[in-house]
């Protein structure tokens, strides 16, 4: 197996970055979160749950990430921290699975809002007549939940490293890797139909002369999932097969598990960016000037009509 690394200066610039770029998400996410609630409320527009799991998911993830950014800053430059936020310390091995499970449940909560527009677009009578988008919510909050309890709760019970005797907490997250595995590329397929779905629909309403405009939300998920598949699932994918297929790693490979936390970054500000920048933009009306008529008017055209 090859082995690459990775020079200090390279690293210290990397992380440094990484932590500039992800307080600058943390703001980001947030006040596009709030811009979208507030926008519902004002224009009472269709209210999407499965967006708003989208919008909170990643929030809550940028936060993990400045904080994972700030330990990672202070033990380049040798700055002592508590054993509790230690990344190779048994104090704190449960940052290390908090972490693992905020980047899983970035991918659940993907997954649920390309499913929920599918089904929209696919069975419209259907999506509002069952409500089928509160039930493909609560099924991804249940999908957060168990991984949530099934990883803390082996990290209580069981040590961190394998072990011969006994299961461990890495024996999980490697079991969740797994199922995640499969996780991915179903929301892959997911981006990919609803972006033929909405292209499609944007087209044939072109063709038809129609001037209303797509829904919000649909636009911006056809972003959401053109970013994420591009930046995140694609080469995600390819690397898992490389490893697999190969039984090694490229350096291309090593440096897109490096940066890794870089593209999801740079994913969430692209389309959170977007995201509020669809929610602020107001539509363009065309004023037009009625003239004001008095009672003498009137009159003076009646007579003159009558003559």
């Amino acid at each position: 197996m090859l082995i690459y690394e990775m020079t200090h200066m390279e690293l210290d610039i990397r992380i440094h970055v990484e932590l500039g770029l992800n307080f600058l998400n943390v703001f980001v996410c947030c006040l596009t979160t709030f811009i979208y609630l507030l926008h519902y409320k004002k224009k009472n527009t269709t209210f999407v749950v499965n967006f708003l799991f989208f919008l909170v998911t990643c929030t809550f993830f940028t936060m993990v990430l400045v904080l994972d950014s700030v330990i990672r800053v202070l033990k380049v430059n040798e700055v002592a921290i508590p054993t509790i936020f230690g990344l190779f310390t048994e104090e704190g091995e449960w940052f290390l699975v908090g972490t693992s499970c905020a980047f899983d449940f970035v991918y659940v909560a993907g997954a649920s809002l390309a499913l929920d527009r599918v089904l929209m677009m696919t069975f419209p009578f259907a999506y509002t007549h069952w409500n089928l988008s509160k039930k493909v919510f609560f099924f991804a909050l249940l999908v957060c939940a168990a991984t949530a309890v099934f990883l803390f709760g082996t990290n209580v019970v069981f040590p961190y490293y394998k072990n011969r005797f006994t299961f461990s907490t890495e024996a999980a997250l490697h079991f969740v890797s797994i199922v995640y595995d499969i996780i991915v590329p179903l929301e892959l397929v997911l981006h990919v139909v609803f972006c033929i779905q909405y292209y499609r629909f944007v087209k044939r309403q072109k063709n038809n002369g129609a001037n209303g405009q797509t829904s919000k939300v649909n636009q911006m998920t056809f972003v959401q999932g053109v970013s994420q598949s591009v930046l995140c699932i694609l080469p995600k994918i390819y690397s898992r097969l490389e490893t697999t297929v190969l039984g090694r790693s490229t350096r291309w490979t090593f440096r897109f598990v490096v940066y890794y936390q870089s593209f999801f970054a740079i994913h969430i500000l692209l389309t959170f960016s977007y995201i509020a920048f669809k929610l602020l933009r107001t539509k363009k009306c065309k004023v037009i000037s009625v003239q004001k008529l008095s009672m003498t008017t009137l009159n003076k055209n009646r007579i003159n009509t009558v003559h």
